[in-house]
């Protein structure tokens, strides 16, 4: 083989080489997205179609009606999730499933979950016991999306939303979980703690001196407490202002006791907190934001003190399990 040839050969394995590269581009491409809620990871993974000037996109020559239709392109779309959740109120098992619609003119539309995952978009699978069914709402908004989007538009300690948008078409699933913590509380046990406390700072944790109410809501079975400042915090804060000495001391309070460090500068200077069990005597802060669970304080406890059976005040510990403050029943 002369250097000419040998060239040309050369040439045309390389040219060989990027054509089937090139190739791979799809018109609908690759995509994916996941959330994690309490220590449970949900994942989507599908291909994204683009609508390119086709409308509508269902009930027509894209997405027929009664048709059973994979949200997503090409291979099915599918939902992962490593613990078990509920999704729509149905118990849906740790597992790896297929996800597909009944689309139909209606405002809602079936849910199907096939525990096999690898399926190609046609012919959809048929329906079997296997398979969990429920229904979703969907709704038609103002904004048209262009390329089918999966995302999660809204996410709380207790759960999410998993939505689908194509075009003006948008089908939200309302994902909760089992919480990795105790969050009711008996009415015999709340009873017992049930009152009003004045709370000591410890050293010059100053936030921490409060007037803290205990109460319970029966409705959902949780000791609800709402943390008041007292008068005395901003003249104690005056006589012994922060003149810089304390500041490596606020700082390390601050990142183990970092909810109450954001609470300190709200405009109202209260603070609420459902008290969750994890022993009789011992309760741990979930703090709330217009009456919604934003925060699990799992590392600061509130151990109670009990004289027959009616607590007479708690000491309040961080992570490192120091106590910060000391509280005393007054009520």
């Amino acid at each position: 083989m002369n250097l000419r040839t040998l060239t040309l050969w050369t040439l045309g394995m390389l040219l060989a080489a990027v054509v089937p590269a090139r190739a791979q581009i799809k018109a609908s491409e690759h995509g994916g997205v996941h959330q994690t809620i309490d220590g449970t990871t949900i994942t989507i993974d599908y291909a994204r179609p683009r609508a390119r000037g086709r409308a509508p996109l269902f009930g027509a020559d894209v997405v027929h009606w009664d048709h059973v239709w994979t949200p997503g392109a090409d291979w099915a779309t599918t939902l992962e999730i490593d613990k078990p959740v509920q999704i729509q109120g149905n118990d849906i098992p740790v597992g790896k499933y297929s996800v597909w619609f009944v689309v139909k003119d209606t405002t809602a539309w079936e849910v199907w979950l096939e525990p096999k995952d690898s399926l190609w978009h046609i012919p959809e699978p048929e329906r079997t016991d296997e398979q969990i069914h429920f229904m979703a709402d969907l709704e038609q908004r103002d904004v048209s999306f262009e390329t089918l989007t999966w995302w999660f538009p809204e996410t709380k300690m207790t759960g999410t939303t998993l939505a689908i948008q194509w075009g003006t078409t948008y089908v939200p699933l309302h994902v909760t979980g089992d919480m990795s913590f105790q969050m009711t509380v008996s009415a015999e046990l709340a009873a017992s703690v049930v009152g009003t406390y004045e709370m000591n700072a410890e050293g010059d944790r100053l936030w921490w001196n409060r007037r803290v109410e205990v109460v319970y809501d029966s409705a959902r079975a949780w000791v609800m407490s709402s943390w008041y400042e007292r008068e005395t915090d901003e003249a104690a804060s005056e006589e012994d202002p922060d003149d810089g000495e304390n500041e490596d001391a606020d700082q390390d309070e601050a990142e183990h006791d970092d909810a109450a460090a954001e609470e300190e500068d709200d405009e109202d200077d209260t603070w609420n907190a459902a008290l969750f069990p994890v022993t009789d005597e011992w309760f741990t802060p979930g703090w709330l934001e217009d009456g919604e669970l934003w925060s699990v304080s799992k590392y600061m406890t509130l151990e109670f003190e009990y004289q027959n059976g009616r607590a007479t005040g708690y000491q309040l510990r961080n992570r490192k399990d120091e106590v910060v403050a000391k509280a005393t029943r007054v009520d």
